[in-house]
Formats: C-alpha cells, sequence, structure tokens
C-alpha cells in the first residue's frame, strides 16, 4: 500500500483519544446511604451487560472514525500487477541541457552516455512496442520526439540529431509531459527514463516534482557522474551591453562578466575577435567564487552590425567557455539646436564639424521655437541644447511642458548662456520654470583667467578622461567669465572652481537629465573651447544622452537575451519576422513572431521587421555552470522526498536494457473508500449513544410508593 501524505499516518495514535478521556472523565462512585437493597436486586442484571457492552461498542465507534479519517487523510493506495510487460509504453527523457555537454567518468561527456543509454532501450524494445523520446530543453530541430510511436529507426534517427545546448533545462516539466503522454495512451500506465546528471540548479526544488508524475507512471532517474574538475571552473555569467544608442566613430564597452565556479584561485585568458578582425586579449585571475567584469573596446567605423566572438582558455572546463556580444551602429543621432548657430559659439562644431554627422555620427539640427513640439516627433533626437533665454520665452508662452516631458521620457536638455550676451536679457534676470530649479549668482568677470576643475570624478561622462589610476584629466581649463550656479542637493557639480562655484551640473529629471552651464561655450568665458578635450566632452553630452531607461528600453537596438529563453515579449508583438544569424548559431527563419523559434547556443541574431532592425545577443545560461551535483546520497533522499515508490533513482550503466527495471502496475485510490468507512462508523456511533428504548418501556415497573404498596 502506497500513502501519498504520510504525514496523516503519523497521527493515527490520536485514535486512541476517545479511551482516554473515558477513563479521565468517567464519574467516580458515591457512597449514598439507603434503608434497603431490595429494589435493587429486582433489577434485571442482563441490563447492566447491554450497558457495558454498548459503552465498549461506542469507545471501538469513534476509534475507528478518527482512524479512517485519518487514513483517508493520507491518501492510501493499492497497487497491483496488471498483466503482460511487453506492450507497455516507455517515455525517454534526455537532458541536453548545457552542464551535461561536460565530461563523465568514461572519457565521454554526459549527453553521449544519456543518448546511448536511450538508444540501449529502443533496441530492445519488444516488438510493436510503443516509446517516445522528449527533452530537457525543447527543440524543435529534433524530429521525431514527444509522441509515443513504433518507428524505431526514426528514434535512433531523432537520438542523432540531439547536440549540446547552452540553456537550463525542466526535467520536472518533461516528467510532468511524459506523464500526461502515457496515461492518455491507450495502456493508460508506463515508463518514464530520464538520463541527467542531477545538477543542483535544476533538482534543488524537490516540489517541483512531486506531482509531475502520476502513480499510474513508473520514474526511473539515471543519474550519470560528473567528473570533478582539477582546476576551477571559469564561465561566462553575463554579456553587458552598452546601454546607449550606437553611433559610427564612438568608442563603447562591451563588459564580459566572469565567475570562478569553484574554491580554488585561477588564471585565465580572455580573447575576443571582432568582426573587424580586432583582436582583445585580457589575462584575469579571479579567486573564490569571485565575479569580475572585463570590458572589451569596441568603435564601429560605419553604420551596421558589429560582433565579437568571446572565449576563455586555462580553466577547468570547457562547455561553458564561449559566447557572441552583437551591436548594431545606428547611420546618425540629431541634436536639435533652439534658434539660431550664431547662439551657441563654438559648441555646434564640437558636436558635429560637418553638421551631417560624418565623422561623429551626430548631426545638428537647428530648429524654430514654435516648430519644437513638431521636430521632436519626426526627428527623434538624443539631446536638445537651448539658450537661457529662450527656456523663459517657454515658460511665458506656457510651453515649457513639451521639454519637460522631453526630459522625463529618458532625454537630455543642455541649457548655456548665448554668446550674443550683451543683446539678451541677463540669464540671472530671467524668470525660468520652477520645475527645472535653476538658479544663477550674477556674471562675473575675471582680469585673470581662473582655472577650472573636475568635481565629481566618479561620473560616466568623464570616463574618455579617465586613466587607469582612476584619475581624470580634461588639461588645463580657464574661466575669464561665467555665472555660477546656486545649487541645491537635487544637483551634482561637474566643473567648477569648487563644489560652491560650479559653472556646469546635472540634474536627474524622470528618466533622463537636465545639464546646465554657466559660462557660454567661447573663447571670451573660457579656454574650453580652445582645448583637445572640448571636442570629447560636447559629444559625451550628448551620448550620455543616448541612454535607454525603463520606459524606452523597447527602443534599444542591441538587447541581450538568455539561451532557450526566447524573444522578449515587446519583440514576440510583430506579426512578421525574419530572424538570421550574424555569428555563432545558425538561424534562418521567417514567419509570426510568437512562433519564432528558441535559439538554444551562444549566437548573434538579427531581428528584423518591415519598421526596424534589432541585434540580439544569446548568452549561455550561467546557472548550468555550477559545479554542484547531487551526490548518490544526496539522489536517493531526493527520490524518498517525493512519497512516490515507484520512483528509483540509479546510477548510469551502459548494460541498460528495456526490462532492465520493467513494471507493471495500477494502483487503486482508497481515499473514497476510507471517507464511506468513516462514515459507517460514525453512525454506528450515533446509534449506540442513543439506543432505542423500545424494551425499557417493556420491562417491570417497580411501585416505590410506600402506601400503594401496603394497599396492595
Amino acid at each position: 500500500m502506497i500513502f501519498s501524505a504520510m504525514t496523516f499516518l503519523y497521527l493515527l495514535p490520536l485514535a486512541v483519544l476517545p479511551v482516554v478521556f473515558h477513563f479521565l472523565l468517567r464519574q467516580k462512585r458515591k457512597k449514598l446511604m439507603f434503608s434497603t437493597l431490595m429494589f435493587f436486586h429486582r433489577t434485571d442484571p442482563r441490563l447492566h451487560r447491554r450497558q457495558k457492552l454498548r459503552r465498549i461498542l461506542l469507545l471501538i465507534c469513534r476509534m475507528l472514525l478518527i482512524a479512517f479519517l485519518l487514513l483517508a487523510l493520507s491518501r492510501p493506495m493499492i497497487q497491483g500487477n496488471i498483466g503482460s510487460d511487453t506492450d507497455l509504453p516507455v517515455v525517454i527523457i534526455i537532458d541536453n541541457s548545457a552542464s551535461m555537454a561536460g565530461p563523465a567518468d568514461s572519457g565521454h561527456n554526459k549527453l553521449q552516455l544519456a543518448i546511448d543509454g536511450a538508444r540501449n532501450i529502443i533496441n530492445t524494445l519488444p516488438e510493436n512496442t510503443q516509446a517516445g523520446i522528449m527533452l530537457t530543453v525543447d527543440d524543435e530541430q529534433i524530429p521525431n520526439i514527444n509522441s509515443l510511436t513504433t518507428d524505431r529507426l526514426g528514434m535512433l534517427a531523432a537520438l542523432d540529431s540531439i547536440t549540446p545546448t547552452a540553456a537550463t533545462g525542466s526535467p520536472a516539466k518533461a516528467i510532468n509531459k511524459a506523464d500526461r503522454l502515457l496515461t492518455a495512451g491507450p495502456v493508460g500506465a508506463g515508463m518514464v527514463h530520464v538520463f541527467t546528471d542531477m545538477q543542483d540548479s535544476e533538482f534543488a526544488r524537490a516540489a517541483d516534482f512531486k506531482n509531475a508524475a502520476s502513480l499510474e507512471t513508473s520514474l526511473v532517474l539515471h543519474r550519470i557522474a560528473t567528473v570533478e574538475n582539477e582546476i576551477s571552473n571559469i564561465s561566462i555569467k553575463n554579456i553587458q551591453l552598452p546601454n546607449q544608442r550606437i553611433l559610427p566613430n564612438h568608442t563603447y564597452y562591451v563588459g564580459v562578466v566572469l565567475q570562478n565556479q569553484d574554491y580554488d584561485p585561477v588564471t585565465v585568458q580572455l580573447r575576443a575577435v571582432s568582426s573587424t578582425d580586432e583582436v582583445f586579449t585580457h589575462n584575469i585571475t579571479l579567486g573564490r567564487k569571485q565575479i569580475s567584469t572585463v570590458p572589451i573596446e569596441l568603435t564601429p567605423e560605419a553604420p551596421g552590425a558589429y560582433t565579437l566572438d568571446i572565449k576563455i582558455a586555462g580553466d577547468g572546463c570547457d562547455y561553458d567557455n564561449h559566447g557572441y556580444a552583437g551591436l548594431l551602429c545606428d547611420e546618425t543621432a540629431g541634436v536639435i539646436f533652439l534658434g539660431s548657430a550664431l547662439h551657441y559659439g563654438a559648441l555646434p562644431n564640437a558636436i558635429s564639424p560637418t553638421g551631417k554627422g560624418l565623422f561623429t555620427g551626430l548631426r545638428n539640427i537647428f530648429v524654430a521655437v514654435d516648430d519644437l513640439g513638431k521636430q521632436i516627433t519626426e526627428l527623434n533626437p538624443i539631446m536638445i541644447v537651448s539658450t537661457y533665454d529662450i527656456i523663459a520665452q517657454l515658460h511665458e508662452q506656457n510651453k515649457i511642458a513639451i521639454l519637460e516631458d522631453f526630459v522625463k521620457r529618458g532625454n537630455n536638455l543642455l541649457i548655456v548662456p548665448s554668446t550674443r550676451y550683451n543683446l539678451l536679457a541677463k540669464p540671472d534676470e530671467l524668470v525660468l520654470p520652477p520645475a527645472f530649479n535653476i538658479k544663477l549668482a550674477p556674471r562675473q568677470i575675471y582680469s585673470k583667467p581662473i582655472k577650472l576643475a573636475v568635481l565629481d570624478k566618479k561620473l560616466k561622462l568623464w570616463q574618455p578622461f579617465r586613466s587607469q589610476s582612476g584619475s581624470v584629466d580634461i588639461g588645463i581649463v580657464a574661466i575669464t567669465a561665467t555665472h555660477f550656479l546656486k545649487l541645491d542637493d537635487s544637483w551634482v557639480p561637474l566643473l567648477g572652481l569648487d563644489y560652491s562655484k560650479a559653472i556646469l551640473a546635472q540634474r536627474q529629471i524622470g528618466d533622463g537629465h537636465l545639464y546646465i552651464c554657466g559660462s557660454a561655450f567661447d573663447s571670451n568665458w573660457n579656454s574650453l573651447p580652445t582645448t583637445p578635450a572640448f571636442v570629447v566632452l560636447a559629444q559625451q553630452l550628448a551620448l550620455q544622452s543616448a541612454t535607454f531607461t525603463k520606459s524606452t528600453r523597447q527602443d534599444q537596438n542591441s538587447i541581450t537575451i538568455t539561451a532557450g529563453q526566447g524573444m522578449p515579449a515587446h519583440l514576440a508583438e510583430n506579426l512578421n519576422v525574419k530572424l538570421s544569424s550574424l555569428a555563432g548559431s545558425s538561424v534562418n527563419y521567417s514567419g509570426p513572431a510568437d512562433k519564432a523559434p528558441a535559439i538554444l547556443t551562444p549566437a548573434v541574431i538579427l531581428h528584423e521587421t518591415a519598421q526596424r532592425q534589432i541585434a540580439i545577443t544569446v548568452k549561455p545560461c550561467d546557472l548550468e555552470s555550477s559545479s554542484i551535483y547531487l551526490s548518490d546520497t544526496e539522489a536517493q533522499s531526493f527520490a524518498g522526498s517525493l512519497g512516490q515508490t515507484e520512483i528509483k533513482v540509479v546510477n548510469y550503466s551502459s548494460e541498460l536494457k528495456y526490462s532492465t527495471y520493467q513494471s507493471r502496475r495500477r494502483h487503486m485510490d482508497l481515499f473514497v473508500t476510507m471517507l464511506i468507512l468513516a462514515t459507517v462508523a460514525f453512525i454506528a456511533e450515533g446509534l449506540f449513544a442513543n439506543p432505542s428504548t423500545g424494551k425499557a418501556e417493556n420491562a417491570p415497573v417497580i411501585d416505590t410508593d410506600p402506601q400503594r404498596r401496603q394497599g396492595k
């Protein structure tokens, strides 16, 4: 007999509670003085014996009621053989997750042993016996799987088509699918063989397996032992792409996140080769369980797709040492200047010398204030540059909400004094929008230039100027005229004499940033336009505004997904899509986006629709790099925790045959039976607790009145 809820069996001793209460609550006898006992002697002695028997039967009924209820809650089942074994169907599940590409004791990889074990079962199938093959990682490229068949050659061909993946699997899901396939079949029962390395990441939660298979299915887990690494394993945990629009002739960094999966330090070499044949190598030492990011520099020279082929050498395991990264470079991006170029000094030339993005990928667009809303919608700029007097004009016309909304959506706004200073109102005298929180001190002019300093050196804005030691150097920059900024805690000072006298600062508004400058980009105000750092700084201000945020993430054209994960939801919404390989796994698909196959190995995929192109980096699943596997003892404990006797965990054997673990049992649930018995006990308890008084009416009546007795 099998009990699915063993906990209630431990409560069976509670069935004796009626007896305990009977003795504890029994009334104590009291001595009473009577003048005579003649009336008691005339009582029928059989009545006392019947009452004693009734009390015993009442206790028994109450005990049986509790016992049957507890047995019903423990879900008892009985099993028995249901005939010949020869036609019992079997489903073979092969763990094709990434860890199965690792070495086994025999010198082969674990996946090959799993395929060999499945082949042995299929080759020894009795004639006309149905069988099926399933995978823990769904692979639509494998034929003749996920169904029962008697086509032995077709199943063998399917086994030959199975290849390693870089994805994590779901053994519980595969077992559940196999169980539904078998119970829906003509026999209604069957065997499931699972070939797996029992990696901790896939078998850590026993609860996932408790209801994966019904009791009509017998389950055998074939544990394939993993060879322990002599050297620590370093895996690719993640591939971090630049979170901004990619433009030609700008340097970007791809972060390769490495993790030491073991406890001993190890030095490995990371080697990356770009699609333009640039080679990057880096030696890195990682300590116990350490995670470290290696930046790889990539500078696109023209619009189009760029890829990196990334490999690790020198660790103890090879299957998780390979990955790819892909970037899609835009042609140009626009920077809107409000008003005339005469107001902005050297800034437009620094952002785009030709104005058309020939060298920088940035193009200058000068827009009249009245056309601002329309131009933002049509041009989708990465930054807007304005002067203080135009900001005051928009505020006065109640149009400042256009710029405020532009910044909140994740874009940036730069506000500077006009170089035509003498013809306009003083910036410190203007009425500026309260939402921007801008306050300027009156203009100060210095007879001798005063050197400026970088204030907050940790910001990403200063990355091009940062040395290996972490210091930031923009050269010698001095000012002769400026409005110092009056900043509160919402602002971050960037450049100035000191923190109390900043001339360049930034403040976050929504998902974007507002930059304000107190000095015009003109040699009459400061020496910045004459320094080499000016061009880089101006373009950094524009490029920093190309950062994607949560609200604009779906506009990103270079993204990362995990192998086997499927496309992000916003990409699956398109009706038709074309997928093609740029590097790695071979993919060629055209059709509905929601039917696109999952990518199971590292690759860079070009995702094309009628509206846009996206470079998708498919990285290996980092869960599969874990060096923790269930030991033989842990595996047996895992099987025992499921509470089903028809689950076995065995070590892999090359001598496996169809009949080795074959059994055919039928189970009958006794839950209803126990409830019926509990109901019968309840009814019987009621009858004994309230016996019929019919016989008592026919009993002789004893007259206790002395006068009446004497009259008789």
